[in-house]
C-alpha cells in the first residue's frame, strides 16, 4: 500500500466517522469514497486537510453543545442549593465560627 493511499483512506475515514458514530455529515455532501481515488498530490492533501478540519469542527461544535448542557446543568444546581438555603435559614447568616 503506498503512502498515497494510506492518506486516502484517512481522509476517507475523517469524513466516515463523524457521519456514522457522530451524526455530522460531510461537508457539502462530500463523498467520503471519493478520497480513495485522489491520484494528484496536490489535490489528496488539500482532501486530507479539508477532512481533518472537518472532524476538528465536528468535535467542537459536540463539546460546546455538552458543555451547554452542563452549564445549565450546574447552573440549576447551584439554584436549587441556594433555595434550599434560604428556607433553611442559613442562607447569609454567619455562623459565628
Amino acid at each position: 500500500m503506498t503512502v498515497a493511499k494510506v492518506y486516502a483512506h484517512v481522509a476517507r475515514y475523517n469524513y466516515l466517522y463523524p457521519a456514522t458514530s457522530l451524526g455530522v455529515p460531510a461537508p457539502g455532501g462530500r463523498d467520503a469514497d471519493a478520497a480513495e481515488n485522489l491520484a494528484d498530490q496536490a489535490a489528496l492533501v488539500a482532501r486530507l486537510r479539508e477532512s481533518r478540519d472537518h472532524v476538528r469542527q465536528a468535535v467542537k461544535s459536540l463539546l460546546g453543545a455538552r458543555r451547554s448542557a452542563l452549564g445549565a446543568w450546574w447552573d440549576q444546581r447551584l439554584q436549587e442549593v441556594e433555595t434550599q438555603a434560604t428556607f433553611s435559614g442559613w442562607a447569609g447568616t454567619s455562623s459565628g465560627r
